[in-house]
């Protein structure tokens, strides 16, 4: 059933976790066993992403699955970016491990 879920429009999010970790498309791909044009795909924001997938890349990234999932969802709602929303801070609190 949860496999089936996907996110979409989370491109600028997994770019900006490759290149926060210094990662090339073609060293994520190496590192994922799959060619570089599909992580191209996801970061172009021209495919979906399952949960499956965010998966396989928090742990190539070295990186916890939830986190990535939590920057995915303050990416796709802006506002709980803000200094008022008590949600995004809640979420903040769970990515720093608190």
């Amino acid at each position: 059933m949860f496999r089936e879920i996907t996110f979409e429009s989370i491109g600028d999010v997994l770019r900006d976790l490759r290149k926060s970790r210094e990662l090339s498309l073609q060293d994520l791909a190496d590192l994922l066993g799959c060619d570089k044009s599909a992580i191209s795909r996801y970061e172009n924001n021209e495919r979906a992403i399952s949960l499956e997938t965010i998966e396989a890349i928090a742990e190539a990234l070295d990186m916890r699955p939830d986190v990535v999932v939590l920057y995915c969802i303050k990416h796709r709602y802006p506002h709980l970016n803000s200094r008022r929303s008590e949600l995004g801070k809640l979420l903040d609190d769970i990515v720093a491990g608190k």
